[in-house]
């Protein structure tokens, strides 16, 4: 106890413990890697500020489930943690529409999301009949 009692004074006295060096040198950097169908999300926004939660266990569930709530058209994330290089990589996957509606996609889950107009041009469009009963018709 009077040893991290110690080391957190020397932490607030003059930046030079041992405790913030260790922390320093473990800090990992952080690198997301988004695909082109995704770009422009803020993703790096959603990541804890100090980087060093992303060595516990935990850190990465909670993160996919931070972005695929927040954004609809995240279909998964995965960390890549390389500890002797310090690096964290975040590879977040995107949903794959198999049709579009009004502008929106239908991914294999049966998950409406909205969609860059560039790449699934080619997409056929879903067209609902007037008497089908879908709660995404409007």
């Amino acid at each position: 106890m009077a040893l991290v009692a110690g080391f957190g004074a020397g932490l607030v006295a003059n930046h030079d413990s041992v405790l913030f060096k260790f922390l320093k040198r473990h800090t990992p950097q952080v690198t997301v890697n988004l695909p082109q169908s995704l770009a422009g999300l803020p993703v790096l926004a959603d990541v804890p500020q100090n980087h060093l939660w992303l060595w516990l266990p935990g850190s990465a569930w909670w993160l996919e489930r931070k972005l695929t709530h927040h954004y609809s058209a995240v279909h998964s994330v995965f960390f890549e943690r390389q500890l002797q290089a310090n690096d964290v990589v975040v590879h977040v996957m995107p949903r794959i529409p198999l049709v579009t509606w009004k502008g929106m996609g239908f991914d294999r889950d049966g998950v409406f999301f909205s969609i860059t107009p560039g790449p699934w041009k080619v997409l056929p469009q879903a067209v609902f009949l007037s008497g089908a009963s879908n709660a995404w018709r409007a």
